[in-house]
C-alpha cells in the first residue's frame, strides 16, 4: 500500500509542478509603490430631467345677444310715423295706397332700428388645462479619473486611472540585459 501511495504523491506533485511555476511566473516582475498623492479629475455634466407644467389657460367665446324686448314697440312707432308721412304725401285718391306703403315702411325701419339698437356681442371666458413638457437642467461634477503621483526605488511616476489606488500601487517591474559591456 505505501508503494501505491508513493506512486501517487510522485504523479501528483509532477502534475502539480507546472501549476506552481505558472503561478510563479505570472507574479514575476510584479511589485508594489507608494502612493504619494492622488488628485481627482472632475468633469461637468448635463443631467436634464424632464418636468410636467399645467396651468389654466383663459378661451374667449363671442356670440350674438338680440333683446327683443322693446322690438314690437319700435316697429309699431316707426308705422305710425310712416302712416302719417304717406298720408301726407298723397293726394286724391293715391292718398290710401301711400299711406300703407308709408306705414309699411314705417314698420320696416322702426323693426331694423330697434334689432340694431338691440344687438351686441358679449363675450365669456372659460379655461382650459394645458399642459407641456419642460426639461430642467442642472449641471454636476463627476469625476473622470484620477491623477496618481507614486513613487517606486526613489524615483517618482505619475499616471492617469479610472480609479483611486490607494495607499500603494501595483506595478510591473520589466527587467531587460544590457547588451554590449
Amino acid at each position: 500500500m505505501s508503494k501505491l501511495l508513493g506512486i501517487g504523491l510522485c504523479a501528483a506533485s509532477a502534475a502539480l509542478a507546472p501549476v506552481a511555476q505558472a503561478t510563479d511566473y505570472g507574479n514575476y516582475g510584479m511589485d508594489y509603490a507608494r502612493v504619494i498623492h492622488v488628485e481627482p479629475i472632475y468633469r461637468e455634466v448635463a443631467v436634464t430631467t424632464p418636468q410636467r407644467e399645467c396651468y389654466e389657460q383663459p378661451v374667449y367665446h363671442n356670440y350674438r345677444v338680440n333683446r327683443d324686448g322693446d322690438g314690437a314697440l319700435a316697429a309699431i312707432v316707426g308705422g305710425v310715423v310712416g302712416g302719417v308721412i304717406g298720408h301726407n304725401l298723397g293726394r286724391g285718391r293715391h292718398r290710401a295706397p301711400v299711406t300703407i306703403a308709408g306705414t309699411l315702411a314705417g314698420v320696416g325701419i322702426g323693426h331694423s332700428m330697434a334689432r340694431q339698437r338691440n344687438d351686441y356681442y358679449a363675450e365669456q371666458v372659460s379655461y382650459r388645462r394645458v399642459c407641456q413638457v419642460v426639461h430642467d437642467t442642472r449641471y454636476e461634477r463627476h469625476v473622470d479619473g484620477y491623477d496618481v503621483t507614486y513613487r517606486y526605488r526613489g524615483e517618482t511616476y505619475h499616471t492617469r486611472m479610472p480609479y483611486d489606488p490607494g495607499p500603494r500601487l501595483r506595478v510591473q517591474v520589466d527587467v531587460t540585459p544590457v547588451l554590449g559591456n
